[in-house]
């Protein structure tokens, strides 16, 4: 019979990475947190403290774990790995009949933090004054040009939305720009509302299921033995 593995999508992996913290005393957070879900889909969380990030359809899983940094090439689009030992081997497949590639990987000791509550349990056209969907990239590229700094360390920006689908202002400490937003191809406040509730109680979801599954990890080892009198 076939080794049962777990499959995730390197794409997912390598924008999850990015939201990691880099450096931390709560080990848990310097990794992306995978949760199996019931139908065997793969969900990752990440945070670095000020910022949190949950995917779905991510691949497949069969356990939880905390998955350190993995070196994966651009040309990678899936990383299979079994649980083992703290560290190990996963294969990563290529595209267009390339070689598949061994890549080493960690798990992260620790508990990832509890992330269900951050999110609302809905979100209510009552609640948004609009909806505009933007270019992330973009949006980045002006954040660079209205601060002093560079994209990946510039301040935070101010955004001014005037309306749905009309131009908003991005304010830096050195400048001021304007971005078309994205068009929402005539979604309605009520039905991003809709769709913005169902992905926050998907990811409510994953975190219980996360608790519940560490929750059953931890009765199924054996307590330690008593330190001897």
């Amino acid at each position: 019979m076939a080794k049962q593995v777990s499959r995730l999508n390197a794409q997912a992996l390598r924008g999850a990475f990015k939201c990691v913290a880099k450096e931390s005393s709560r080990y848990a957070i310097v990794g992306v947190q995978v949760i199996p879900e019931e139908n065997g889909d793969a969900t990752l969380a990440v945070t670095d403290g000020r910022k949190l990030a949950v995917r779905f359809d991510a691949g497949a899983a069969l356990r939880p774990c905390i998955l350190g940094p993995v070196a994966l090439k651009a040309n990678d689009h899936e990383v299979e790995f079994r649980m083992g030992d703290d560290h190990g081997n996963a294969i990563a497949s290529r595209p267009f009949g390339a070689k598949r590639g061994t890549v080493d990987i960690e798990y992260v000791e620790g508990t990832f933090p509890p992330f269900g509550d951050i999110f609302p349990k809905e979100v209510t056209p009552a609640e948004c004054a609009g909806v505009i969907s933007l270019d992330a990239k973009l949006l980045l590229e002006i954040a660079a040009a209205v601060n002093d700094g560079d994209a990946e360390n510039a301040t935070a920006v101010t955004i001014f939305v005037k309306a749905d689908n009309k131009p908003f202002v991005v304010m830096g400490n050195a400048g001021i720009g304007v971005q078309m937003p994205v068009s929402l191809c005539g979604a309605t406040v009520a039905e991003a509302c809709r769709k913005a509730t169902e992905a926050c109680q998907r990811a409510q979801a994953a975190a219980e299921r996360l608790k519940s599954l560490i929750a059953a990890e931890r009765e199924r080892k054996p307590e330690p033995a008593a330190a001897a009198a």
